[in-house]
């Protein structure tokens, strides 16, 4: 996916800010869904009974060098708003760093 902007409100701040910090930060948030310093990955999530919004689930490398799972839903014009993040359990990076091999920057 091709993000140009990552949406962020009063209310994931405040969310991030009070539950992730130590796991992320916002602008790690920003490199994994903007793909700055490396490539991300982006994987539909199967949709859950209790809501109709679709989410992604998308793997990364921030510039910091650490790896992130992030789930963020779509938005018009090619943004993204983040929800949460979590790091990556060890199969999950070990399936993305070998399919950021196949891939071209």
């Amino acid at each position: 996916m091709n993000i140009k902007e990552v949406e962020w409100d009063a209310h994931n701040r405040r969310h991030f800010a009070e539950h992730r910090p130590q796991r992320c930060t916002l602008a790690e948030v920003d490199d994994i869904l903007l793909s700055r310093c490396f490539r991300s990955r982006f994987r539909e999530q199967e949709r859950q009974e209790h809501t109709d919004e679709s989410r992604y689930v998308v793997f990364g490398q921030a510039c910091t060098k650490k790896f992130l799972k992030v789930i963020a839903t779509p938005r018009p014009n090619q943004r993204m708003r983040p929800i949460t993040c979590i790091h990556p359990s060890d199969a999950a990076l070990v399936n993305y760093l070998r399919w950021r091999q196949t891939v071209k920057r």
